[in-house]
């Protein structure tokens, strides 16, 4: 069995090594996106837009890339901890209004940080009305 995985990791392994640096990101961020859709409860959508968001170590403006009922993923190349708590405010445009939510960082990658929304239950319905309108 051993020799199996072995000729197989090496097979993977020289695949991966022949392909552009490009063609390597993008391979890496679908095992990725393959990975976390097992473990996610809720569907992410596209979602481009400007995002206002502090942490104790400072104010930040940046893009979110997608957007789900339990949190977003945020395009930055600032260093973050996994762990660290983040105050964001979005503006949704269906109240004209800017709401503002607390999360809390789950993941860190070349792009960005994955945010784990920590909402009251008001704020879970509109989080909630917003993605399905996405």
């Amino acid at each position: 069995m051993a020799d199996i995985e072995n000729s197989v990791l090496a097979r993977l392994y020289e695949l991966i090594k022949n392909m552009s640096k490009e063609e390597q990101r993008a391979l890496l961020d679908e095992l990725e996106e393959r990975l976390f859709k097992k473990t996610r409860k809720h569907e992410r959508k596209p979602f481009l837009s400007t995002l206002d968001y502090s942490t104790e170590s400072g104010s930040y403006r940046d893009f979110v890339k997608d957007i789900s009922v339990e949190g977003v993923f945020i395009e930055t190349n600032i260093p973050f901890s996994v762990g660290e708590g983040i105050s964001m405010t979005f503006l949704l445009p269906e109240h004209e209004k800017k709401i503002k939510i607390h999360g809390e960082i789950v993941r860190i990658d070349e792009q960005g940080i994955g945010v784990q929304f920590k909402s009251s239950q008001v704020q879970k319905e509109i989080i909630k009305s917003f993605v399905d309108m996405v």
